[in-house]
């Protein structure tokens, strides 16, 4: 839920004020306390700015802006390093009430602390680029400068804060908890760090200790609602709804402006509901949609609000008055360019509605255009609507076409891709359509509503996707949207937290526990996912990696594993620390993988990083003996399984090993198995492209020119010319790449 510039202020006050009390074990410098003052005097700016637009979030960011353009100006006629300090800080903040980062600013605001260090800012800088680079998903940017603070400003409460920030972006809640009890020690009166014992409570799901937290703060004066809002949402958790309610009602009377917690206590009525039956639910139900129509009625020009109120309707079985309401959200949208986004939303809702009065052309009407609207990128639920529109119409051509559409999203259900290729052959020779039940709306509301989560899984608010990733891992699914799983992806998801979330959702899936093709999809994801740049994602990839227990797992793994960079003398304590988990989360992998036990018996479990190298070396020694054929050769047949896979796709996790592997010379030396098993691989892959597109096969940049040997031809006498051929292949593709000069 968003929130308004006000609470998004209160809680990013306690968060990032910074600074504002100083350590009393650290005595400060005279430029110290002035960087001190004028930070509170511009914490006191920014937050006046955001609350002077009386609940109109359009004016507060106005009025957050102007006061930014002043600081601005101060760093251009200036110079200063405390100026440039100040407009860095202003910056990054006003990105941040806008309720996303945008890049530009976030690179300004970069810009503008690192001229602030060259000036001598000095740890004032250092402590705002750790905070923007974990805010904004690059932790291990981050990192170097945190464990700089920690080693020269560890005493100081401002470090631990942003320390607390790096485990709560890791959602390492008992490193969270532990840390905040050992400042509460020093002082128990720090609201601050009592605040992070709170959400350190709700991350572990002891729900009774957070609100006892949270309690203790209110007690103590602290008047933030965010505070309140926590309190209400572990009540819900406890299923103390009646207790919930009182408190939303509260917040209601004390913050009569502040319409998002008339949604609060609309969504603590549903929860309600969803507990009890029979009349206690329909009256829970009637509550809720009352608090949403005195909204309405008071933002009668907000298509958002409209759109949330028909959902309540769709949910209560009361299409009508669904339909009502949202043509009335379809104008706004239509007349409003500011609320063009929301179309797609309002366009669903009233296919759901007519569909459910069986009004099976307006139904289709809508969702043609909806289908406009996201230019062909329908989920799956909303194609099943579709197709069950075309059914009950009779109309045979847009059904096969729909039909065909959903064949798309059936990766890992190959029960269900069957079922819809029968289906579609059928209607191909002739068979009539006959108007079905099919899936009911309710069953397809249902579905509605875990789309509507994995659309959050790719909201732009890091905090939402990470909220609905965590909610999608907890769902235990039978399978994995491609929307989810593409976010493995550090181009598309710049949120290491999210993608350790993506990797763990793909972990789920076991060798024998799962069918055959999601295993095969979570191992070849989760085994790109040990390129990621941030070093806590390889770490988990390669412990994911080894749970799913796919033996095609090993082919990208070891060269992972050879590439690790284990020279640590440049590193800190911590920095070390991590790396020498992920070595040993790749080698334990490694061990499970192929069998072999590379610790002597009854040794630690565990190899130092001063050791690492040399038991690697054992391992890459290993690798090429005749011992190592079994694994690699289960990996291999297990990769040759894959067959939905993009064009370059097995190429970079096996071409290396027909470059390297060496091939023995001579007519009477036996080939070596692995070299052929992995050529006659490639060689398939190669023909399987040539013979599903022969027209894009030939206009390939790769792949026409690919060394093709018949099996008679793949003697021990020609291995070493073809190999020699491979390597000549390969050196031409890459020259064929380089940059033009």
């Amino acid at each position: 839920m968003r929130r308004t510039a006000s609470f998004v202020l209160s809680i990013t006050a306690l968060l990032f004020a910074g600074l504002l009390a100083s350590s009393a074990a650290h005595a400060e410098e005279a430029w110290e306390k002035a960087f001190l003052q004028a930070r509170d005097q511009q914490t006191a700016q920014l937050e006046q700015a955001a609350r002077s637009g009386k609940g109109d979030m359009a004016r507060s960011l106005a009025n957050f802006a102007a006061v930014v353009d002043r600081y601005r100006q101060g760093a251009r006629t200036q110079g200063s390093a405390l100026s440039h300090y100040l407009y860095g800080r202003a910056l990054f903040k006003h990105s941040e009430v806008e309720g996303h980062t945008d890049k530009r600013k976030k690179d300004e605001a970069i810009r503008s602390m690192e001229a602030a260090k060259s000036r001598g800012a000095g740890w004032f800088a250092d402590y705002a680029l750790a905070y923007i680079y974990f805010r904004t998903g690059e932790a291990e940017r981050g990192e170097g400068y945190l464990q700089g603070l920690l080693r020269t400003h560890g005493d100081r409460r401002d470090v631990a804060k942003l320390q607390a920030q790096l485990l709560m972006s890791r959602r390492s809640w008992r490193e969270l908890k532990s840390l905040a009890e050992s400042w509460l020690k020093k002082n128990s009166l720090d609201m601050e760090f009592r605040q992070l014992l709170g959400m350190a409570y709700m991350g572990l799901k002891e729900w009774r200790r957070a609100e006892t937290t949270f309690r203790s703060m209110i007690a103590r004066g602290v008047k933030v609602p965010e505070i309140r809002l926590w309190i209400v949402e572990c009540l819900v958790k406890q299923k103390k709804f009646e207790d919930a309610k009182k408190e939303s009602l509260a917040l209601i009377r004390d913050f009569p402006k502040e319409v998002d917690l008339r949604f609060v206590y609309a969504e603590v009525l549903m929860k309600s509901a969803d507990e009890k039956t029979g009349e206690a639910k329909a009256k829970e139900l009637k509550a809720a949609i009352a608090v949403l129509e005195q909204v309405v009625a008071a933002y009668p020009d907000h298509a958002g609000h409209k759109g949330r109120l028909s959902e309540i309707y769709l949910r209560t079985k009361q299409p009508a008055e669904a339909e009502r309401v949202l043509l009335k959200a379809l104008a706004l949208c239509r007349s409003d360019e500011r609320q063009k986004g929301l179309t797609a939303v309002v366009l669903r809702n009233l296919a759901f509605a007519t569909f459910e009065m069986k009004r099976y052309k307006d139904a289709v009407r809508y969702l043609e255009e909806l289908d406009r609207v996201g230019k062909g990128q329908l989920a799956p639920h909303i194609l099943d609507l579709m197709q069950n529109c075309y059914g009950k119409l009779g109309r045979k051509k847009e059904l096969i076409s729909v039909l065909e559409r959903m064949l798309e999203h059936m990766e890992g259900r190959p029960e269900e891709r069957k079922q819809l290729e029968e289906a579609i052959k059928a209607l191909k020779s002739g068979k009539e359509v006959t108007p079905q039940d099919g899936t009911t709306n309710e069953e397809l509301w249902s579905r509605n509503k875990l789309a509507e989560l994995v659309e959050r899984c790719a909201d732009r608010d890091v905090g939402v996707r990470r909220d609905a990733l965590l909610e999608y891992y907890q769902l235990d699914l039978p399978f994995v949207d491609p929307v989810v799983y593409q976010r493995h992806d550090s181009r598309i998801e710049r949120d290491p937290e999210c993608r350790r979330l993506v990797v763990q959702i793909l972990g789920r899936f076991r060798v024998g526990d799962a069918n055959a093709e999601i295993v095969r999809i979570a191992s070849r994801y989760v085994g790109v996912a040990l390129e990621d740049p941030d070093r806590s994602v390889r770490t988990i990839a390669a412990q994911e990696l080894g749970h799913i227990g796919a033996p095609a797992g090993l082919i990208y793994l070891m060269p992972y594993f050879e590439r690790i960079d284990l020279d640590g003398s440049k590193l800190s304590t911590f920095q070390r620390s991590e790396l020498e988990k992920e070595y040993n989360a790749a080698r334990a992998t490694l061990v499970g993988l192929t069998g072999r036990e590379d610790i002597e018996p009854g040794a630690p479990n565990w190899v130092t990083l001063e050791a690492a190298a040399a038991h690697r070396k054992k391992w890459l020694a290993w690798y090429d003996t005749a011992e190592a054929e079994g694994p690699r050769m289960r990996a291999l047949a297990d990769l040759d399984t894959i067959d939905r896979v993009g064009p370059r796709w097995p190429l970079r996790y096996v071409l290396s090993d027909l470059m390297k592997q060496p091939a023995k010379a001579g007519a009477t030396t036996t080939p070596n198995v692995v070299w052929l098993r992995t050529y006659k691989l490639m060689r398939r892959h190669v023909l399987r492209l040539k013979a599903k597109d022969a027209a894009a096969f030939a206009k390939d940049a790769w792949w026409p020119t690919f060394p093709i040997y018949e099996d008679k031809d793949l003697t021990a006498a020609n291995i070493p010319a073809q190999r020699d051929a491979l390597i000549a292949w390969w050196a031409s593709l890459r020259k064929q790449e380089q940059p033009k000069k």
